[in-house]
């Protein structure tokens, strides 16, 4: 029988000011949900995350590779899929049932307002108000 342990991610404004977007594997989301991994796994380990998209349907992956075990690891990794936990988010004290639309919401305002498709702003940040492209946090449940 496999275990799990409830992770909260926080995408936080460190994650969206840094994040890459159109990057499956360097968006806010994905650098927050490494960021927690770090948190369970520790510095010994290198830490792979991707978030996608596909029908509205989101799917975190992850791979853990110990690099004391590793040393040689050639960067070949097999994702491992997380389970969103009680599909729920929150932003401050507010909370909703709906985090697959929250993550939609939030990554269509990442990939579009922040970017064009050649890679250039739309519009300058200091002009650019978000309205769902703000930090909140949410449950994942992975395998122990």
């Amino acid at each position: 029988m496999i275990k799990y342990k409830n992770l909260t991610i926080e995408v936080t404004q460190e994650h969206i000011d840094e994040g890459v977007p159109n990057d499956c594997d360097a968006c806010a989301i994905s650098l927050a949900f490494r960021d927690a991994l770090v948190k369970v796994y520790g510095n010994k380990c290198l830490i792979w995350t991707k978030t996608s998209m596909s029908d509205g349907e989101v799917e975190l992956q992850y791979s853990v590779e110990d690099v004391t075990t590793d040393a040689n690891f050639a960067g070949e990794s097999v994702f491992e899929a997380v389970n969103l936990d009680n599909n729920c988010f929150s932003i401050g004290e507010y909370k909703s049932e709906d985090l697959q639309d929250k993550i939609d919401s939030f990554i269509d305002e990442y990939d579009t307002r922040f970017l064009t498709s050649d890679g250039h702003t739309t519009m300058p940040l200091d002009d650019f108000t978000p309205r769902h492209c703000v930090p909140f946090t949410f449950d994942v449940r992975i395998p122990v």
